[in-house]
Parts: structure tokens; sequence; C-alpha cells
């Protein structure tokens, strides 16, 4: 729990096609149990063996359906050819389509996304940034195409850290306005990083827009009735 006061924990759920994370039930019971507000579930990719939708499908089979705040995350560090912008979009996409508009997000470390992540399509996915500093006050530059990042992975050697035994990987929440507009999609409602459209097509922009986004608990029932005036 951080200066929200919301819990957040990062579990693989699978890697590559036909690989769940032999610990990955057992943990996402375990966190929801402990009363944790966010479960980022994250994928580890193989795009030198699988198609970017076969990844993406398996995925989804092995974590089903997820709570309003929780993430679906994609984990992109392999250093092979097959391992391009394309293959990230089509699955970025593909997940997007599986969780009913809900945008996943994007982990890697900044030299991968300068090197092999530089198309502006991958930029409506919030980022997840990998760059050891060793120290969670520091802030380094965001890599293009992205402008900001709403988590920092700031190191792998983050030591008491309630229920984990040992060392590990930490990340800093920089919050809604670090430009995260996904996580609090009230259910049935669709957001293309502009627009949130009710499912009454009422469009919802601007201020009232991020309003029901930074909500964690907005009832999705609660609709408005015509389009903002201003």
């Amino acid at each position: 729990a951080q200066w929200d006061g919301i819990a957040r924990v990062s579990l693989r759920s699978s890697y590559g096609t036909g690989y769940t994370d032999q610990h990955f039930a057992a943990y996402r019971e375990g966190a929801i149990k402990a009363g944790v507000d966010v479960i980022i579930c994250y994928h580890y990719a193989y795009p030198q063996y699988n198609s970017a939708v076969a990844e993406a499908d398996y995925q989804y089979q092995v974590v089903g359906s997820i709570r309003p705040n929780d993430v679906i995350m994609l984990d992109y560090e392999e250093q092979v050819p097959e391992a391009t912008a394309e293959w990230a979009y089509e699955w970025l996409a593909r997940q997007e389509q599986n969780y009913g508009g809900r945008r996943p997000t994007l982990y890697a470390s900044d030299s991968y996304i300068r090197q092999r992540l530089q198309d502006s399509r991958l930029a409506r996915y919030p980022l997840t940034l990998a760059k050891w500093q060793f120290t969670p006050t520091e802030r380094p530059a965001c890599p293009p195409p992205w402008s900001t990042y709403i988590y920092l992975q700031y190191t792998d050697k983050a030591t008491a850290i309630p229920g984990i035994a040992g060392a590990v990987d930490a990340d800093i929440y920089l919050g809604q306005d670090a430009g995260s507009s996904t996580n609090h999609v009230p259910a049935g409602w669709h957001d293309d990083g502009t627009t949130l459209k009710a499912p009454n097509g009422v469009p919802v922009v601007l201020g009232f827009r991020a309003h029901i986004l930074s909500a964690p608990s907005w009832d999705a029932g609660n609709m408005p009735q015509e389009a903002e005036y201003h």
C-alpha cells in the first residue's frame, strides 16, 4: 500500500502458450484473502515461438475474468528478432478485445522500448517502465512513444515486503495523473483514451471522464443522460 492506501501486487499468470505459472492460482487467492486491492496479472511473451493472438488468448484462458480494479499486463523482454512493436501491439489489441474494451498495460525496460517499441500505436496502453536505479525517489525520462509511465520498477532487490520472504522486484505507482486511464473503467463502459462512453451511448470527456476513471468503485449503472456542455 502506497500514498493512496491501495495495495497492489503483480503476479505472473502465464508464459508462451500452454504454460501456467505453478504458483499463480494460490498467489492470486492469497492476495485476495489478504485484501490486496489491485492484482496485475502479467504474461511473459515468447514471440519467437507463438503468434501474439495465440499468447493473448492463452493468458485469457488462464486468468479468466478479473475484478474491476485488476489489470492485465504484457511482460516484454525477449531479445529476439520476432520481438517487434507489431507483435506487442497485436497482443495488446487482442487482450483489449478479450476483456471487453479494458486496455491492458505493457512492461518493458527503457533500452528495450527505445530499441524495439517505436510505434505510436502502443502509447495508448499504459506503461510500466523497468529502470533499476535502486531508489524510489528518482524519475527517469520516459522513453517515446510514451510520454508518461504509470508504474516505475526501480529495483529487483526490495526487502521487507509484507507476505514475501527475501528480495523481490518493486515498483512505485505514480497515480492516475501519471497516465492511467484504464484501471477503473466501469463494467459495460468503454474508454478509448479520450472519450468514455456509458452503456446508454452517452459520451463522457474531460474532467468528468477523469473523475469517473479515478473512482475505484463507480456504480456502473450511474450513467449520464446527456453529453456534457463544457
